[in-house]
């Protein structure tokens, strides 16, 4: 049975054993309660913990100071009321810190899930429809086959971009490279064509419409690689192409002049044969070899002719033969026979004329010694040539033919400004080497004037963009998308067994040119930047270790090449970019964790980090002025100060689209 609360009794409160005895019954009410009635007090407290039963507002009664009971019931009143603040309290405190405790490990989770494995990394659907996604009514006018069309008309006509490039002979290091290009972005568009069309009626789902803004984005990459390859070309290329032409042409008149004095010749000779009394067997012979001889000669010189007047004419004839042939471009019986008959027919006169010249001092009645001198005399001539010939079928037969194309591809230091040119023919695999030094050295003459042309100087701008396509090397990968490489390949250093020690070295240009710095312990070069006033140089690395990447940026003045600082980044974060604010003093460094960005200032210690709520992707970072910057995160742009405290509302893209 419960006790019997206490008998009534009036309490005096300016009597100290009164107040003294009230404490004393009310202690013994406590604790004469047996253990039922607590645990029901427990389980009520717990209910008001987790909110499912909240404690009542007090009623408002009537409080008389002098009632012994009025006193005991406030006093008990105001303890529950401090014991349900207490727990309410230690409730919302836990709440609180478990929220934020649960969004940084998720975001820790996504990070550290994007470092071990960037392929599970994959953007919210909201986000990829928003960026890929385009509707099927946008589909309705245009047919499903219209990109692939332009892509193999794109094909075709860098096809025969190539084609036309190729048939010049011009041996530099420029031009080999503009064919490189051609030919790989040839490759490229045939096989992203073709993939179109076989996708073509998929044009409108996410997955093609990504692949398809992803590759455009490398066809764009490409062509500015082939406009910078036409420009040197342009620059080097088409000289070369002139001076060709003319070492030809000068060929051409060489060899016509000797097909016509040794048709002369040739002539007289078949005069004195025919001019004998007694013409026995041996003469008819020797008179069918000089005939022969003096018809290859001939042939010789008009071939010559032909080939000059082909030559002249090739602007007109070879719009003809792309509109009538498959390929676009003309036989190659046809190049072997403008290029190479003119010789061969002149080298099968002269072997002709030399035989007959033999027989006709055996036949003749001269001296006994006569036809032994005629015949020494030819072989002392034609040694040489034999040699030659010799020399030339071992290299046929032993040297790989990867290697002779190799030897004819040379760089533009080695060209035909360079010295005297060797002059290829290819024809079913077989090169026919000449050595050309019929013409004196065009850069003999012109040696002084180019020791007198010194480097242009460069503006801190202009260096940032000239140092910032050397060093740049970023890794992409595309999933299983084929993906062919635009830049001309290096041969490999056999010397180089670690390539992932590879030594980075940064080339400052301008004088003195051997300056330099090395990187080799930060890893890779990632990015460079020059601040506004060309002082400081800022430049980020990454490097990967066993178990994730790790990064550092370094500022170094501009003029001593020393460095000011330098900062690792933690987390496992791997730059991006860099940024400088209008007066060169802080630097924004974007992380390619999408979340985050450091601002450096150069006066501070260490940067500040900044990650965005729950983990929206920065698309951009710019500066605003030098106290505020502008963040992009997808649909949204926010100014913050140098602080990082936003003090102006995001603004909705779409909104400021629709006004």
């Amino acid at each position: 049975m419960p006790p019997k609360p206490p008998e009534k009794k009036h309490l005096d409160t300016t009597n100290s054993d009164d107040i003294k005895e009230a404490f004393h019954r009310f202690l013994c009410f406590i604790s004469q309660s047996d253990s039922g009635m607590i645990k029901e007090l427990n389980e009520q407290l717990d209910k008001i913990t987790s909110g499912s039963l909240r404690p009542q507002a007090p009623q408002k009664i009537h409080f008389d100071r002098m009632n012994s009971d009025d006193i005991k019931d406030s006093l008990l009143s105001f303890s529950q009321t401090i014991e349900d603040l207490k727990m309410q309290a230690r409730h919302v405190g836990q709440v609180s810190g478990w929220i934020p405790a649960a969004g940084t490990c998720q975001r820790t989770f996504i990070c550290n899930r994007e470092d071990l494995d960037e392929q599970i990394h994959r953007e919210k659907l909201p986000a990829a429809r928003q960026k890929f996604y385009t509707r099927k009514k946008n589909f309705a006018d245009a047919p499903s086959d219209t990109l692939p069309i332009v892509l193999e008309t794109l094909a075709a006509s860098i096809n025969l971009l190539y084609t036309r490039t190729n048939e010049f002979q011009e041996f530099t290091t420029e031009g080999a490279r503009l064919k490189d290009v051609f030919s790989t972005l040839k490759t490229n568009l045939s096989y992203r064509a073709s993939f179109t069309r076989d996708y073509s009626n998929r044009l409108n789902t996410t997955v093609i419409q990504r692949y398809i803004h992803q590759f455009i984005y490398d066809l764009q990459t490409d062509f500015d690689k082939v406009a910078g390859a036409l420009s040197e070309f342009t620059a080097i290329g088409i000289p070369a192409i002139r001076d060709e032409k003319a070492r030809a042409f000068k060929s051409l008149t060489n060899i016509l002049a000797a097909a016509t004095l040794f048709s002369g010749v040739t002539a007289s000779s078949l005069q004195m044969s025919t001019a004998l009394s007694n013409p026995n067997n041996t003469i008819l012979v020797v008179n069918a070899l000089w005939f022969t001889s003096l018809t290859l000669s001939v042939g010789a010189a008009l071939n010559c002719v032909l080939y000059g007047a082909f030559v002249r004419l090739s602007d007109m004839i070879e719009p003809l033969i792309s509109s009538n042939t498959d390929t676009c471009r003309r036989p190659p019986w046809i190049t072997w026979w403008m290029k190479g008959s003119h010789s061969f027919l002149l080298g099968a006169s002269i072997l002709t004329f030399s035989a007959g010249l033999s027989v006709f001092t055996f036949s003749s009645d001269q001296a006994i010694y006569t036809p032994y001198l005629t015949i020494t005399s030819m072989i002392l001539a034609s040694a040489g040539l034999g040699a030659i010939l010799i020399w030339i079928l071992y290299i046929i037969l032993m040297v790989p033919k990867e290697q002779l194309e190799a030897d004819a591809i040379r760089p533009s230091s080695d060209s035909i400004h360079s010295g005297p040119n060797k002059v290829f023919f290819f024809y079913n695999g077989i090169p026919i080497r000449i050595k050309n030094a019929l013409l004196p050295s065009p850069r003999e003459q012109n040696v002084d004037e180019e020791e007198e042309i010194t480097a242009p100087q460069m503006s801190p701008n202009h260096r940032e963009h000239e140092l910032a396509d050397q060093p740049k090397a970023k890794n992409t990968a595309q999933g299983k998308v084929k993906n062919v490489n635009i830049d001309p390949k290096k041969e490999p250093n056999p010397d180089e067994t670690d390539t992932s020690a590879t030594l980075i070295k940064l080339i400052i240009p301008g004088d003195p040119a051997s300056e330099k710095n090395e990187f080799g312990s930060y890893g890779t070069i990632r990015y460079i930047a020059y601040s506004d006033d060309g002082k400081w140089l800022a430049i980020t690395c990454a490097k990967e270790e066993l178990y994730y990447d790790v990064s550092w940026t370094t500022v170094i003045d501009a003029k001593t090449l020393q460095s000011k600082k330098e900062i690792h980044h933690g987390g496992m974060a791997v730059s991006e970019f860099l940024k400088w604010s209008p007066s060169g003093k802080k630097l924004i460094v974007k992380f390619e964790s999408n979340s985050r960005f450091d601002i450096w200032d150069l006066d501070a210690e260490a940067p500040r980090a900044f990650r965005t709520d729950e983990g929206d992707i920065v698309e951009d970072v710019a500066w605003f002025d030098e106290n505020a910057i502008l963040v992009a995160e997808r649909s949204k742009f926010t100014k913050m100060d140098s602080d990082l405290v936003a003090h102006q509302v995001s603004i909705l893209l779409l909104a400021v689209a629709r006004q």
